[in-house]
């Protein structure tokens, strides 16, 4: 058994096919429940399976069920929040973030890194592999028996977007065997994301 602390993990990569939406707010799904951000502008709909975790308008985690439990999925994330220089455009902040990723591991391996859109605002996704050390617990006669740590590959996708002087950072982060599970799944909630304070001509 695995256990490592994946909203640690998440925390420290939010430390700073390309996402497509429809022209009008995505219908409601009876098995969704929706983010909504009054204060940032935007609505994600969510898996009602999923278990919500922390939550505010800065910052919003889902723990995603799995074989071995709650959380076992991986996690999702919903971060808001300025960038450290406040000139920075949207390439400097992409640029920063995967600075901060090579210090914490020089292992990261980025697979994907390319210009794309958030509900139609410029944005840029990125897809990388990162190392995270994990506890494993040996059964011994059907008892616990010593931890050991582990090394394994948490799989990410990450969509940046720089709006009204704000960084809106949406993330998964699962096991590499759990990300290529949910893949589709992924790639269709994070095609819900739905700015909310666009001018009516853009919502029809």
């Amino acid at each position: 058994m695995k256990r490592w602390t994946l909203v640690a993990m998440a925390c420290l990569l939010l430390g700073a096919g390309p996402a497509t939406k429809p022209s009008v707010a995505p219908k409601a799904d009876a098995n969704n429940t929706v983010l909504e951000n009054k204060t940032y502008h935007f609505d994600l709909q969510i898996p009602k399976s999923w278990k919500i975790g922390e939550s505010s308008d800065n910052g919003t985690f889902y723990r995603i069920p799995g074989p071995a439990g709650e959380g076992a999925g991986g996690l999702f994330v919903v971060q808001v929040g300025k960038p450290k220089d406040p000139n920075a455009g949207l390439i400097d902040v992409v640029d920063g973030k995967k600075k901060t990723l090579v210090e914490k591991s020089k292992d990261v391996k980025f697979t994907k890194d390319v210009e794309t859109k958030l509900d139609g605002a410029p944005a840029w996704l990125l897809h990388y592999d990162i190392p995270a050390v994990a506890k494993e617990t040996l059964i011994i006669n059907g008892k616990p028996g010593p931890a050991k740590d582990v090394v394994v590959i948490q799989r990410c996708k990450e969509i940046m977007c720089l709006k009204d002087g704000e960084v809106i950072d949406v993330l998964y982060l699962g096991e590499q065997s759990q990300y290529d599970l949910r893949t589709r799944l992924i790639d269709k909630v994070m095609g819900t994301f739905y700015w909310t304070d666009k001018p009516a001509d853009d919502k029809k």
